[in-house]
């Protein structure tokens, strides 16, 4: 859309029309000056150009924003993973010691109860 709206106002350029200043493509006028009018394509173009790039530039901010806040949101998804993770290990080692020990007691309960 950008490029097509240049690509416009440059051939209105070429064709030496100065335009009506609504930006439609509609020709100027016979005899009428760009200077005269103050709608010179140039800088028509220049102010649709800084318009844009002003849009674009917000659009930009915009994006860095929503980028910076996914990067903390998926670092505090980082963090709370990994302790998750640290206390599912935690959890495996508490099981395997409490196996481990009524296997090593199992053998005593089994001769004092008999």
């Amino acid at each position: 859309i950008y490029l097509q709206r240049m690509m416009d106002a440059l051939e209105q350029m070429g064709m030496g029309d100065a335009g009506n200043g609504a930006g439609n493509g509609v020709p100027a006028p016979a005899g009428a000056d760009a200077a005269v009018s103050g709608d010179d394509p140039v800088e028509l173009l220049a102010e649709q150009v800084e318009l844009e790039l002003g849009q674009l530039q917000q659009h930009v901010l915009l994006l860095q924003e929503e980028s910076d806040s996914t990067r903390a949101q998926l670092a505090k998804m980082a963090e709370e993973a990994k302790r998750r993770d640290a206390q599912a290990a935690a959890e495996r080692q508490a099981a395997y010691v409490a196996r481990r020990d009524a296997e090593q007691l199992a053998p005593r309960v089994q001769h004092l109860e008999a």
